[in-house]
C-alpha cells in the first residue's frame, strides 16, 4: 500500500517545477479537514524532498 502511495505522489510530480514539488511534499506533511495526516506522508516526503 505504501509503494502505491508513493507511485500515486509521483505521477502528481509529472509536469510540475521543483519549487511545485516542494510544495507538494510540504502539504504531505499538513494536516487534513479531520485533523489526519495522508497514509504513508512520511515515506511520500521523503521521497519527494529527497529525490527531487
Amino acid at each position: 500500500m505504501r509503494r502505491v502511495a508513493i507511485d500515486a505522489a509521483l505521477l502528481a510530480t509529472e509536469g510540475l517545477t521543483e519549487i511545485e514539488i516542494q510544495l507538494l511534499a510540504e502539504g504531505y506533511q499538513q494536516l487534513d479537514a479531520n485533523g489526519q495526516y495522508t497514509p504513508f506522508c512520511a515515506a511520500i516526503t521523503y521521497f519527494l524532498k529527497n529525490y527531487f
